[in-house]
């Protein structure tokens, strides 16, 4: 984590409260780091500026005056595993993000619409989230984020019902949990329409002709 931070010149850095044990070792080794914004908390480190994410916002006008920014410019950066030596950072300009999400847009891709709860079960640091959440917002569709959820199959069980998920994205290893859980308490997700799963092969589920399992993921893609 140290290493990634310092390679990209981060000033700032935005830190879920859940994650302020494993990030607080890293502080010592950090270089370039000047604010640190919790999200959901708050904390002090020496040498850096602290501010809760609320108090951030609750603090800025509403009026923003957008830059001009050339479409070639970086947006973003991901950084990859590093399991063959140190990260490298990839970097994602204005121009193919936005084309990235117009095109996850089409009918035979994600086809999410204002109509869709969409519920990206996909890191940011992971490819932007496969792009799901810029598109979500192109189409109007009401995003729903994990954040720790993602890993249990009751919680995210629990998170879709209550809100209604009718299209989620993930890797196999996350429908696997979901449809265990699914299938081990008589579960159903009524709501849910169809999924994407990338990342790896699909596996046959083992219950494949099980209730659970068709009512679950009743249009998987």
């Amino acid at each position: 984590i140290a290493y990634v931070i310092n390679h990209a010149g981060d000033r700032a850095v935005i830190v879920d409260a859940s994650l302020l044990p494993l990030f607080e070792p890293v502080v010592p080794l950090l270089e370039s780091v000047e604010h640190l914004v919790v999200f959901g908390g708050e904390t002090t480190f020496p040498g850096l500026t602290c501010v809760g994410y609320g108090e951030l916002l609750g603090g800025q006008d509403a009026a923003y005056d957008w830059p001009e920014l050339d479409e070639t410019a970086a947006a973003a950066v991901c950084y990859t595993s590093g399991t063959t030596g140190n990260p490298k950072g990839v970097l994602y300009d204005h121009r193919s993000t936005v084309l990235h999400a117009f095109a996850t847009l089409a009918i035979d891709v994600a086809g999410a619409s204002s109509r869709d709860v969409v519920l990206p079960v996909v890191p940011f640091f992971h490819v932007n989230a496969w792009g799901i959440p810029y598109s979500a917002m192109i189409a109007g569709a009401k995003l729903v984020l994990p954040g720790p959820k993602m890993g249990d199959g009751e919680a995210l069980y629990e998170l879709m019902d209550s809100e209604d998920v009718t299209m989620a994205l993930g890797v196999p290893t996350v429908w696997l949990a979901l449809l265990q859980y699914c299938e081990s308490a008589g579960k159903r997700l009524d709501k849910l329409q169809r999924t994407v799963i990338g990342g790896a092969a699909v596996p046959r589920w083992p219950w494949a002709s099980s209730s659970a399992c068709s009512s679950t993921f009743s249009s998987a893609s």
